[in-house]
């Protein structure tokens, strides 16, 4: 809300300076012709909308909206009662309805039903004048005309420009709020890599590339040894910590083209593109002395960390859900040969 008020408050300014200069040019024109009633009526209307910009400074946007109402409509008015309609001061009333629907600080009701308030009482003014009114003959009412349609025609512009940057505006902050969402979507929060459903995503991806080119992966199951008993130990901040540093340590130990994730719980997963099995038993063993290169220093201890790693190759063709199941069954073996190794199976 705070973003589409300080967009009011920027349009209310700027379309107060250029009221401001407008009726400095209709104020001198005024008084060249002798006009005095209007030259009065533009001194007043100088006032209101200074004061109209103080008081966009605090931010109090109803408020300049109510000036801009009323001196829009009674210097309308009153200059349409002096010189006629044919002097065209009528189309500021019009640019009112455009200024109205860009208040975001009221409801699209209110903007609605001010809007048709403004448009009725147009229509029954341009009815009034046409019939009661005379257009005064001198020569310079028609100059007044291309005036008005002038400065109208910029007024209108510069409102089509702000709520044309303000859709913008929104669409853009629509977009990044998306990406935001997705990106939480697809990100464990605890670790910072990719989650469960992001990890899938990515195999998948890498399955279509090797039925493609022909190319071997391999995918490796990392599992923190008792994981548990840290968490019973030293306490769920500690188990949090094992798994920051474990994720950490994977970070620098991979190389550039690999992808990790949290698999969930205290299990990680590797994705190793181009990579055969002894390659991937060189990749995981160096994940995991790195890993196992990492204590968490606590107060009244050193933790150490350890993982067993289980690794399989998924070769073109293959049913990537018998991979995982494959490299799972790795990973027990080696929990079961005494954990802190790196396990393979075909």
């Amino acid at each position: 809300m705070a973003t589409r008020h300080s967009q009011s408050g920027t349009l209310f300014r700027n379309l107060s300076i250029l009221a401001l200069t407008g009726h400095a040019a209709i104020l001198v024109a005024t008084w060249l012709v002798e006009i005095w009633p209007l030259v009065l009526i533009n001194v007043i209307s100088i006032a209101l909308y200074a004061t109209g910009l103080a008081l966009n400074r605090r931010r109090w946007y109803l408020a300049v909206l109510a000036i801009g109402l009323f001196e829009v409509t009674a210097h309308a008015v009153v200059a349409t009662a002096i010189l006629g309609w044919a002097s065209g001061f009528h189309i500021y009333i019009l640019a009112l309805v455009p200024l109205v629907f860009f208040f975001d600080p009221w409801s699209m009701r209110a903007r609605a039903a001010t809007s048709f308030v403004i448009i009725v009482f147009y229509v029954v003014f341009a009815w009034f004048a046409y019939r009661f009114l005379e257009d005064d003959p001198r020569w310079f009412v028609e100059w007044f005309r291309y005036g008005n349609l002038l400065i109208g025609a910029i007024v209108l512009s510069a409102l089509s420009y702000y709520y044309g940057t303000a859709v913008r505006r929104a669409q853009i902050d629509l977009e990044e709020k998306n990406a935001r969402l997705d990106a939480l979507a697809r990100t464990d929060h605890l670790t910072g890599l990719p989650n469960r459903r992001e990890a899938l995503a990515l195999i998948e991806w890498e399955r279509v590339r090797s039925a493609r080119t022909g190319e071997v992966f391999a995918i490796a199951i990392i599992d923190v040894d008792h994981f548990k008993r840290i968490n019973d130990d030293h306490g769920h901040a500690c188990g949090d910590l094992a798994l920051q540093r474990v994720a950490e340590a994977l970070r620098h130990s991979l190389r550039a083209q690999d992808s990790i994730a949290r698999w969930g719980g205290e299990e990680f997963l590797l994705i190793l593109p181009r990579t055969d099995r002894d390659g991937a038993m060189v990749a995981a063993e160096k994940a995991r002395s790195c890993i196992g290169s990492t204590d968490i220093q606590l107060a009244e201890a050193v933790v150490r960390v350890t993982v067993t790693i289980g690794v399989s190759i998924v070769a073109p063709g293959s049913d990537v859900t018998e991979v995982l199941k494959r490299a799972d069954r790795a990973l027990y073996d080696g929990k079961d040969a005494g954990r802190d190794r790196v396990q393979f199976s075909w």
